[in-house]
């Protein structure tokens, strides 16, 4: 299972966790690529206006350009004061001329599919950053 991305930006921790099949494109593309895109989800993390609201069956979901790549993500989870975790559902390459864009379309029947590799991710990500908020203590059990 791939770890999440885990940044900072101010007072604010952005983790970040992609679905088995954004991870799968992301990983494609060269470093500089990656590195902006995973900046872009960051400052989304922080500022949801960074990214353009998408309505239907992607409500509640943004979509996140850097270049021509494009992100369709959203704030999963404030788990933690300070703690924010960004769930990325498709990354895909604009085609120029396409007079729809496919990665919304891809994104929904991502949605429909839902995938439990991603599920799983962000909820371990989030039972850690509670973990972590709480010093280590485990907030579903007592201790003897």
């Amino acid at each position: 299972m791939p770890s999440p991305a885990v940044s900072t930006s101010g007072a604010v921790q952005v983790r970040i966790g992609f679905s088995a099949e954004a991870k799968a494109v992301f990983d494609k593309h060269p470093t500089k690529v990656r590195e902006g895109l995973r900046r872009k989800l960051r400052d989304f993390g922080t500022n949801q206006a960074i990214g353009k609201p998408l309505v239907g069956a992607l409500l509640g979901y943004h979509r996140i350009t850097y270049g021509r790549i494009r992100a369709v993500a959203e704030v999963l989870a404030r788990v933690a004061e300070g703690t924010v975790v960004v769930h990325v559902l498709y990354v895909g390459l604009r085609k120029e001329g396409s007079a729809s864009d496919p990665y919304e379309t891809a994104a929904i029947e991502a949605l429909k599919g839902s995938d439990p590799e991603a599920i799983a991710l962000l909820e371990a990500v989030a039972y850690q950053a509670l973990q972590e908020r709480d010093g280590g203590s485990d907030p579903g059990h007592d201790e003897d």
